[in-house]
């Protein structure tokens, strides 16, 4: 088996690094999101059928909350 002798040194280009440091909370708040507003469909699809004796849905959704603030190890997420 043959082993490389070449070195890679990887330096930290700031104009990149720049704009990865900014989109990358962005998406993970995104893709967060969208994970919750899906596992709460779910949910709510799955209990549609509990009703009160007047007929009215048990489980419901009932409003947001404002957004909370998400410390990562690169930073706030919000």
């Amino acid at each position: 088996m043959a082993h490389s002798t070449t070195k890679h040194h990887f330096e930290k280009d700031t104009e990149t690094w720049s704009v990865l440091e900014k989109t990358l909370p962005e998406g993970a708040r995104r893709m967060l999101q969208q994970a919750l507003e899906y596992e709460i469909e779910e949910y709510l699809e799955k209990y549609a059928s509990h009703t009160d004796e007047k007929g009215r849905r048990l489980i419901v959704k009932n409003g947001y909350h404002p957004p909370e603030r998400l410390l990562l190890a690169w930073g706030p997420l919000l």
